[in-house]
């Protein structure tokens, strides 16, 4: 018994010392930086990148501290270019070789939980495009199976992913009450707001705001 409770316990200091390996598919969490105006992102991935000093954010959120190892996963990349890849406002560079599909970015250190911005730009390149990028691959002691991230596109996900999640505000009506109108008040972050009004068949509006 003691043996096997010393193995589970080397195992739990295994996982510690060597993290969660995560695949992040570019399809699902990842935002083009605002002057990327050729720049794609489809399900497949970052497609189209033809601008220099400019790229995309990928999202990941954590739930401790500790390190975190970033390779980029390209298709075979027909040229040679530079990229740069920042986390948490410390940036490297990294040299993809012509005919590679993995590309070893490097090790950042994360002094918080939360969710981490991983932003790569394009530097120099030697053909018309930079590499697709499918996703990036992630270890490290800060990733745990709690990280959260879009894992694939099942049920559409990378769609619901990407554009934000949605939330269903209602409560109960109090008893004996035939209400016509309610009045209520959400304080929100300075975002973008949109609103819009949907007309269902049965005649009932619905006032939706979208925050961004």
């Amino acid at each position: 018994m003691n043996k096997l409770l010393s193995f589970c316990y080397l195992l739990f200091l295994v996982s510690i010392v060597h993290g969660q390996a995560v695949q992040l598919p570019m399809g699902g969490n990842a935002w083009a930086l605002e002057n990327a105006t050729s720049l794609r992102i489809r399900n497949n991935g970052v497609t189209r990148w033809q601008e220099d000093n400019t790229g995309f954010t990928a999202y990941i959120r954590t739930t401790q501290p500790g390190s975190v190892k970033v390779w980029l996963e390209t298709d075979k990349a027909s040229t040679a270019s530079e990229l740069s890849v920042s986390i948490s406002g410390s940036t490297k560079n990294i040299a993809v070789k012509s005919g590679d599909t993995l590309h070893w970015a490097g090790e950042w250190k994360l002094k918080d939980s939360g969710y981490v911005a991983i932003v790569v730009k394009g530097l120099r390149k030697t053909g018309t495009e930079y590499p697709n990028v499918k996703a990036l691959k992630l270890e490290g002691t800060a990733l745990t199976d709690r990280a959260s991230y879009t894992k694939n596109n099942e049920g559409n996900f990378f769609h619901w992913g990407r554009r934000g999640p949605s939330v269903h505000m209602n409560y109960q009506l109090p008893k004996d009450i035939n209400a016509e109108w309610f009045y209520n008040e959400v304080t929100v972050p300075r975002v973008m707001m949109y609103w819009d009004r949907i007309l269902w068949p049965t005649g009932l509006e619905r006032v939706i705001l979208e925050c961004r």
